[in-house]
């Protein structure tokens, strides 16, 4: 992969969830820079390797308007780019259920992605963007604070449909966002809750190793054996069980009027070992 590795990274705004985009800012020889709307200060921009060697506002920016031809250079990413899609395995659970939820999302919609392992399930699940939906994101404190309260506050922004994809320790961390007045608007939106009852994350982090397996449960995944159903039922919103992807594309592709939700029940326990295979995967198809 070292050939392909550029000299120059512009960053502008902040990396991905994932660990990709910061360990390329880490690389050797590579010289980075940063745009950003900020002001400088502690918290002007991403910097988070510290690697950045000049910071440009983003009004410097220029943007020529002229079309530019795909490079030698650029070619051979996009090529890459097409072998690992077509070489991923499309792992049963998370990565699957993202790549259903996002073929199935009408025109126009909106799709709201909570932090953690959902993140990840779309960024593997999923190989070409669709220019037709809208795709947000939110970044808490702690990676999942208030998702759901900010996928309601989107929903009543827009007339198309929105759909959030969270996982359960995310959803659970933010359930009363269900609770809205009976006073108050009350947005179209879906809320597909990937439950795996835990943080399966982390399985797939350096305290996640096999031989640690003991303490993990407790300390990390913390499982909570929550009904889902029945905490939605509480705040009056309807919730159903998808166990398949067809079941779930179904009930996405019927409209519903105020908030519902849909859990999707998943596997964690082969999380670790779905990861390994995909960078197998990957580096066999980079040769």
């Amino acid at each position: 992969v070292g050939e392909h590795l550029p000299r120059r990274l512009l960053v502008v705004g902040r990396p991905t969830l994932g660990r990709s985009v910061p360990a390329l800012t880490r690389a050797p020889g590579l010289r980075v820079e940063v745009v950003t709307s900020g002001e400088p200060g502690a918290d002007g921009w991403a910097d988070a390797a510290h690697a950045a060697a000049a910071v440009h506002p983003f009004a410097a920016l220029r943007l020529t308007g002229e079309e530019v031809g795909v490079t030698p250079f650029a070619r051979t990413w996009l090529e890459a780019g097409e072998r690992i899609a077509a070489a991923v395995p499309i792992e049963a659970g998370g990565p699957a259920t993202a790549r259903a939820l996002h073929e199935t999302l009408l025109p126009g919609a909106a799709l709201f992605v909570g932090s953690s392992s959902v993140a990840r399930d779309l960024a593997h699940g999923v190989a070409h963007p669709r220019p037709d939906v809208e795709v947000v994101t939110s970044r808490g404190l702690a990676g999942i604070d208030g998702c759901v309260s900010t996928a309601i506050g989107l929903a009543l922004s827009r007339p198309a449909p929105t759909v959030a994809l969270l996982g359960d320790l995310t959803f659970l961390h933010d359930a009363n966002g269900l609770l809205i007045g009976p006073a108050e608007p009350r947005p179209d939106l879906t809320i597909v809750v990937l439950d795996d009852d835990g943080g399966s994350i982390f399985t797939t982090l350096e305290y996640g190793a096999p031989e640690l397996a003991g303490s993990l449960s407790r300390l990390f995944t913390t499982p909570t054996g929550t009904d889902i159903g029945l905490l939605c039922a509480a705040h009056g919103v309807p919730a159903t069980t998808a166990w398949t992807i067809d079941e779930l594309a179904g009930l996405l592709r019927q409209p519903s009027p105020g908030i519902r939700v849909i859990r999707v029940p998943v596997s964690g326990s082969g999380r670790r070992a779905a990861g390994q295979r995909v960078r197998a995967a990957v580096a066999a198809a980079l040769g």
